[in-house]
C-alpha cells in the first residue's frame, strides 16, 4: 500500500513520536510532495530547537 504523508508527519516521525512511527510502518511505499520536502528541509524557526534529519534510505 503507498501513502503520500505531509509536513506534520515527517516531523512528528523524526522526533520519534510513536503514532508516527506506526504509521510509517502501514506502508510499502512512502511519498511526500516537493512543497511538503521543502517546508520539512527549512526546518524549525524556533530558536534553540532543531529538527533532526534522518535518512529515509536506512527504513527496512
Amino acid at each position: 500500500m503507498k501513502a503520500l504523508f505531509d509536513t506534520n508527519i515527517l516531523i512528528d516521525f523524526t522526533i520519534g513520536l510513536e503514532p508516527a512511527l506506526k504509521e510509517f510502518e502501514r506502508y510499502d511505499e512512502i511519498a511526500v510532495s516537493r512543497i511538503v520536502w521543502i517546508e520539512f528541509l527549512s526546518g524549525a524557526k524556533t530558536p534553540g530547537y532543531e529538527i533532526p534529519r534522518p535518512t529515509f534510505d536506512a527504513r527496512p
